[in-house]
């Protein structure tokens, strides 16, 4: 090495040395910004929040009171990691935006790059500013709350857990920052302009999350059948939409808590590359371009494109709900494009008068999209009526009204039933009205197919003729299935299908009979809390005192021990008896690692025969329970029609005998609101109950109700009577 070149590498050193002290020490305003916020979030709170010591209870020893207090620390410390990181986070804009600063106007760009300094130590130089201004005012607020805790007298242990969880605290914190602060630098790169770094600071953050949620949410609009929650709401696809924007999982506890130490790993590496790809930037970006909004011309027009997408589907999908008219949904397109399109010519060109430059372009653009809502209009790659063949589907997650809730099944058998079903929309013909298309409703002609049975309450001994049933068959339901293809995609659709069909009844045989939902319902019922589950049973026994005296003392852990007890597997067979009810089982779920508590995967039938075939019952038999519950009867009514809606005129009444009665309520299929899909009723004959509720001195409360009766258990004096 000659003594030349040797000299020319230390004077370049020492010029590093010089600007990189000069920047650090020109950062002390920052630094105390940074400092008052960072003292703001970590110091002050767990101030006031008395270092979780509260006040000492009456009762309590001293040792019993240091425990609960260093306790109340620990878990204060836990509970502020959100805080902490995402306080990192607007902490990295302001650093990010010091890296970029000399790039912002074009004479501290000039004069930056004129003083002998390769841009790579520029570069480096700033970037450590920044990143030193942080970890000094963070570590020295983070500093503070360990002395302040360690202080403290803690009980035996927890001095070392307080440490770990402060150590926690920081590194969570300095993960949000960089990713950040590595983001933010790169929007810097691109721009010219403080305003403009931070929009594309956004755009960077949020863009493909946008995309995402604009795109289903179209789609969900123009294909009945398309499931646009399972992409957007569903477990898998939320943790899917957290790796398209990684640092929100940093704004929750239970996220955080669950980040592993491979994502640690990539989100580092990620944090990496976008600075190395700012690097390459800023070496090819051109210094006469400072101040301006977006200085690659190139990538100026892809920018402005890129939102204006988005902002066009967005548009229309804000016009539709306010309005819920396709017209609107028009309109909101056309001026989501459009005003998109004048505000970011005004923002990139800094002129109002530049708002309409590159209008040629915009009316190709226009007519891109007018194509492509032509191709999805008329359905032209088949999404509406796609269904994958069974053999290449590897398993499926079925949803089917409350009794399977996300249940996935790789039973053969289940698979082609679930396919089939499907297949069998296809063929669907409206029972009540008529089907309106693209907008996914069933229009009814008579009464509402939805409605609830309907609950009265009436003045006197017995209803007048007027009284309306509501059958409430649901004949025509939603069928969510999320088809796991073996190539690895997933395909998700809802479509409506005939609750009395061949292709229903295929169905349930096989859901029913297959090793996963016998599996479902046995770890419910051997896991089941007494706080877990709510039951829902028939309106007879709910509104009568029989149900206080035989049946309410046993609706809790007792009713499901028996259930639980009898329970000696499933198979399609073991639906078909009456039933007094449903149990609703509240089950633990995951999300990304943390732990829920829902009404998931099954709503369980609760059968008479298993109830009331127990010793606890207190010598009451099923005879004596249908006893009561015929002496409650006011009236029953067969209807043989297919209306929704129908009242006493429209059917026959049955003699007000308590033995038919009674013989009627022993083979209804259920008399709860919702039917099961497992049980094979007798379609033909609809039967509404008039049950006295309450008896006062002057009036008799009554509910109306209606069931259906079991497969080939209609009574003979039902069937006698009606063919008279």
């Amino acid at each position: 090495m000659t003594t030349q070149k040797l000299y020319s590498e230390k004077k370049s050193l020492n010029m590093n040395t010089k600007y990189f002290l000069g920047e650090l020490k020109r950062s002390w305003p920052r630094m105390v910004l940074y400092f008052i916020i960072f003292c703001l979030v970590l110091v002050i709170p767990l101030l006031m929040d008395n270092l979780g010591m509260g006040t000492r209870g009456f009762d309590e020893t001293s040792a019993e009171y240091i425990l609960r207090s260093s306790k109340g620390i620990l878990s204060f410390l836990k509970n502020s990691v959100v805080l902490w990181s995402a306080f990192s986070m607007i902490v990295a804009l302001f650093a990010g935006g010091y890296v970029t600063k000399i790039l912002n106007n074009k004479i501290s760009a000039d004069f930056y790059h004129s003083i002998p300094m390769r841009r790579e130590s520029i570069f480096f130089t700033r970037f450590s500013v920044g990143l030193i201004s942080y970890l000094a005012t963070f570590l020295a607020n983070a500093l503070i709350v360990l002395v302040l805790c360690e202080t403290q007298e803690l009980a035996a242990g927890y001095g070392a857990l307080i440490f770990k969880q402060i150590a926690a605290n920081f590194g969570i914190s300095l993960l949000g920052f960089f990713m950040i602060y590595s983001v933010t630098i790169l929007a810097g790169m691109l721009c010219g302009t403080s305003v403009m770094r931070l929009l594309m600071t956004l755009y960077l953050c949020f863009v493909a999350f946008t995309y995402h949620c604009a795109l289903f949410g179209t789609l969900e609009l123009f294909f009945e059948t398309f499931n646009p929650s399972y992409y957007i709401e569903a477990e898998g696809t939320t943790i899917f939409i957290l790796k398209l924007v990684p640092f929100v999982r940093l704004f929750s506890y239970e996220l955080i808590d669950k980040i592993s130490t491979v994502d640690y790993f990539f989100y580092a590496l990620g944090s990496l590359a976008i600075l190395a790809g700012s690097l390459a930037l800023y070496k090819a970006r051109k210094i006469e371009k400072a101040g301006t909004p977006i200085v690659f011309d190139g990538f100026a027009a892809f920018f402005r494109y890129s939102v204006i997408i988005p902002v066009t589907w967005l548009g229309g999908l804000f016009f539709y709900a306010l309005v819920g008219d396709f017209i609107w949904y028009v309109i909101g397109l056309i001026l989501g494009a459009f005003l998109s399109f004048l505000l970011l010519n005004t923002i990139l060109w800094k002129n109002a008068r530049k708002m309409f430059s590159g209008i040629k372009g915009f009316g190709v653009y226009a007519a891109v999209m007018l194509v492509f809502f032509l191709c999805i209009g008329f359905d032209v790659f088949g999404v509406e009526n796609y269904v994958p063949k069974a053999d290449n589907v590897k398993s499926v997650y079925i949803s089917l009204l409350n009794q399977i809730q996300e249940v996935e099944f790789e039973d053969r058998d289940v698979i082609k039933a679930a396919v089939d079903l499907d297949n069998s929309r296809k063929d669907l013909k409206s029972y009540h009205g008529e089907f309106i298309t693209g907008a996914g409703d069933w229009v009814a002609t008579s009464a509402d197919p939805y409605g609830s049975a309907i609950e009265i309450a009436v003045a006197g001994e017995y209803p007048t003729d007027e009284k309306v049933f509501n059958t409430n068959d649901y004949d025509q339901l939603t069928y969510y299935v999320v088809y796991k293809m073996k190539s690895g995609i997933h395909v998700a659709r809802r479509v409506r299908v005939m609750l009395e069909s061949e292709q229903m009844t295929a169905f349930a045989k096989a859901v029913a009979n297959s090793d996963e939902y016998e599996a479902i319902w046995a770890a419910h019922l051997e896991n089941f809390s007494p706080n877990r589950y709510h039951i829902r049973y028939d309106r007879i026994t709910e509104y009568n005192a029989f149900e206080r005296e035989v049946i309410q003392k046993y609706m809790s852990e007792e009713l499901l021990l028996a259930v639980k007890d009898d329970f000696d597997g499933i198979d399609y067979e073991y639906f078909q008896r009456p039933q007094i009810g449903r149990v609703n089982f509240y089950s633990d779920y995951r999300f990304d690692g943390a732990e829920y508590i829902s009404m998931r995967q099954l709503q369980a039938p609760i059968f008479v025969d298993d109830i009331f075939a127990r010793a606890h019952m207190s010598g009451k038999t099923i005879d004596d329970y249908y006893d009561y519950l015929a002496s409650k009867v006011v009236n029953i009514v067969i209807y043989t029609g297919e209306k929704q809606d129908f009242s006493t005129e429209d059917g026959i009444s049955l003699p007000k005998d308590t033995g038919i009665y009674k013989e009627v309520l022993k083979n209804l299929s259920n008399i709860t609101d919702t039917r099961n899909i497992f049980t094979e009723a007798e379609q033909k004959y609809k039967v509404g109950i008039v049950v006295r509720c309450s008896e006062e001195k002057y009036s008799t409360s009554m509910t109306y109700m209606t069931a259906e009766f079991l497969k080939d258990s209609v009574p003979a004096s039902v069937l006698a009577y009606i063919q008279k």
